[in-house]
């Protein structure tokens, strides 16, 4: 097993939480006032 085979999902997962953090940063301050992270 080597690490090159981990990338396209590593490469993914980092894709997601990204796209998912700006989203909850986004509606978060729209929403409440509160800063989660």
């Amino acid at each position: 097993m080597t690490l090159y085979m981990y990338w396209p999902q590593v490469i993914w997962a980092v894709m997601v939480l990204l796209g998912l953090g700006i989203k909850l940063a986004r509606h978060g301050h729209a929403r409440t006032g509160r800063h989660s992270f």
